[in-house]
């Protein structure tokens, strides 16, 4: 990670509280970085977040300030806030509930580990850092497998790309067990990548209403709101996948076209208007 020079909590010399880091280079738009890599590099790259989440695995859990997460009950709590929910939400609340696996050993998670939080030097390409710490927490590495996963974070990269936009789940899940990660058990996976992708999809739905709710007025914010349907839409797809026979690339893609053709009123609020 990036060397910390100066950091305060105070707002009284800039306003808000800061930190200024050494810089490090490499770029983290993941669409620029997709297009600077071939499949080479896309391995390569793959392994690299593979070893660099075994290692913080290995971190101190001894740390300050560090607490655990019930995720399922933040996830009800937040929704019971915004006095707002959707079936496909419930539903899939109720279902992870009922399908809840035993707890793993307990590790640092990094809590938003993905494509977009990592600086990748190309050409070559090299992880040169892991980035946005704010969600770290003591945890089920699972959590941070899964979301490394949730196809939001593919941006637009085939289904055969899931871990990341850079390879399958299973060559990720390999490269993190080879680099001294724990055993991978992939149904656990499975119901921790159902329950990322609820959380997408609840932050997303959160982050909306921070714009509706006139908190933080922002088109950004408003758009992400826009997205709850596409969560909505992969939840269904994991849990229906987990009771089905595998699809083939074919069937990914026409999934992949038909969710462009949801009708508006799919997307709730925000509304076009709004």
């Amino acid at each position: 990670v990036p060397h910390v020079l100066m950091a305060s909590d105070s707002p009284a010399a800039l306003v808000d509280p800061f930190l200024i880091c050494d810089e490090v280079a490499g770029e983290t738009i993941v669409r620029r970085i997709q297009r600077k890599l071939d499949d080479a590099g896309r391995k390569r790259l793959l392994v690299q977040c593979a070893q660099a989440l075994a290692a913080i695995h290995r971190a101190d859990t001894g740390l300050p300030g560090l607490a655990e997460r019930d995720h399922l009950a933040e996830y009800r709590q937040r929704l019971d806030d915004m006095g707002d929910t959707t079936a496909t939400f419930e539903w899939a609340l109720r279902w992870l509930a009922a399908n809840r696996p035993a707890a793993s050993a307990k590790v640092l998670v990094h809590g938003d580990f993905r494509m977009g939080n990592l600086i990748v030097d190309c050409p070559g390409p090299t992880l040169a850092a892991v980035l946005d710490w704010e969600l770290v927490q003591i945890g089920d590495p699972y959590y941070d497998l899964a979301w490394f996963c949730v196809r939001a974070w593919r941006f637009g990269a085939p289904a055969g790309l899931a871990a990341g936009g850079l390879g399958s789940i299973d060559e990720f899940v390999s490269a993190y067990e080879n680099a001294g990660g724990a055993a991978v058990d992939r149904g656990t996976l499975h119901w921790w990548l159902v329950l990322c992708t609820l959380h997408w999809g609840v932050i997303c739905r959160y982050q909306a209403e921070r714009h509706l709710s006139g908190q933080t007025r922002s088109v950004e914010l408003a758009a992400i709101g826009r997205r709850v349907c596409e969560n909505e839409w992969d939840i269904l797809d994991l849990v229906v996948e987990s009771t089905m026979p595998p699809r083939d690339e074919a069937e990914e893609e026409r999934d992949d076209q038909g969710r462009g053709g949801v009708m508006s009123e799919a997307y709730g609020r925000p509304t076009a208007a709004e």
